[in-house]
């Protein structure tokens, strides 16, 4: 794909953009190198290789401790009125409709 001037008029409208003759033809010459980059990807032949979304192992680093298991769920609701059955009743979010 060639960008030319016409090309990039079209894109500038479609964008809502104005621009001056010399940004323009340094922004030609930008896109002319990605391109250029793509391109040279686009030789490798990747059509079969999975693309590698984390390429490097992400890990919880802050976290120190083990989660576990909470057992004394009486002491979650010591505070609370709203125990009923061993449930938690929070207020309604919305006012029924009549």
């Amino acid at each position: 794909m060639e960008i030319n001037k016409e090309l990039m008029d079209r894109l500038l409208f479609n964008a809502r953009i104005s621009l001056g003759e010399e940004e323009k033809e340094e922004i030609m010459r930008d896109l002319e190198e990605i391109l250029t980059a793509f391109k040279y990807i686009d030789e490798l032949g990747l059509e079969n290789v999975q693309p590698a979304i984390h390429p490097i192992e992400v890990a919880n680093i802050l976290r120190r401790d083990e989660p576990r298991e909470f057992s004394d769920r009486e002491l979650l609701f010591i505070n609370l009125d709203t125990n009923n059955e061993g449930f938690l009743w929070g207020p309604k979010t919305r006012k029924s409709q009549k």
